[in-house]
């Protein structure tokens, strides 16, 4: 034990003279995982990560007792302060929840103020284009009161009789001169993104669908099983909306349905998952 907290020290200080003089972001992000003790509960950890110049480095993976924006604070600062790079920091990488973006307690303000310098404050990408997703979706079917989205309820429910093999691409007609430029060009970078990248869970099943509604094709393509539909599930509107677009031909949808989805999976496809891969 003592010597593993040697080298852990050695360490600490090897880092921080390597980065004496390098401007730093703080990442972090809070997620409930098993408890690695042995019981069956879970527990809130924090990965502390910071990047730079050719720096990229998980710093910690702190327990906490709750997830507020105290919490996540007091875990961000404690590991700078363990690293000895404090000064270095220069901006903040988030997600756009409350927690951290509360103007009062927010995790944010919290570690600024410890900080004692203004910082660059930098949203998650994928966060902030969740808000331009709803933002599109509430213009073409309005709000929605419940937790759920009908529209995707209904599709949930006629998916077990849903014939995955015969789907149905974007039509020509959907695309004018210019458009049709933008979706080979998308198509190509789905391709590659899906290739190299390395996406993984939502994001590579979003890419796939956005691929096969362009005209593409997917080796070895399975469709997964409409998931969770609730609006903490984002990327969920565009993945439904893909599907329902693919498979129009064997569901029942009024006009401005299939309006409305077949103009939000071209956004989705030809403009929006460009961001996302």
């Amino acid at each position: 034990m003592a010597t593993r907290k040697l080298v852990s020290t050695a360490t600490k200080d090897i880092f921080a003279d390597d980065c004496a003089d390098s401007p730093l972001l703080l990442h972090w992000d809070a997620k409930l995982l098993p408890d690695i003790a042995g019981s069956e509960e879970t527990v809130d950890r924090i990965a502390v990560i910071v990047t730079g110049y050719g720096v990229e480095k998980l710093l910690a993976v702190p327990k906490i007792e709750r997830g507020t924006g105290e919490e996540q604070a007091t875990a961000c600062l404690k590991t700078l302060a363990d690293w000895k790079i404090q000064d270095n920091i220069q901006g903040l990488v988030f997600d756009t929840t409350s927690s951290n973006t509360g103007i009062r307690r927010g995790a944010c303000v919290l570690i600024q103020e410890a900080l004692g310098h203004e910082l660059v404050m930098i949203g998650c990408r994928h966060h902030v284009m969740e808000v331009v997703l709803s933002s599109v979706f509430t213009a073409q079917f309005g709000t929605t009161g419940g937790p759920e989205i009908g529209l995707f309820k209904r599709f949930q429910k006629k998916w077990p009789y849903i014939q995955q093999v015969s789907y149905t691409p974007a039509k020509d007609e959907l695309f004018s001169d210019e458009m049709h430029s933008l979706r080979e060009e998308m198509m190509s970078f789905y391709s590659t993104a899906i290739g190299h990248q390395q996406p993984r869970e939502d994001y590579l099943e979003l890419l796939r669908l956005c691929l096969i509604f362009l005209g593409g094709s997917v080796k070895d393509m399975k469709f997964r099983a409409p998931g969770a539909m609730h609006h903490a599930r984002w990327m969920a509107k565009a993945i439904y909306a893909l599907k329902m677009v693919l498979f129009q031909d064997q569901l029942t949808l009024t006009a401005r349905e299939k309006s409305g989805l077949t103009e939000l999976s071209l956004f989705v496809a030809l403009v929006y998952g460009r961001f996302l891969a």
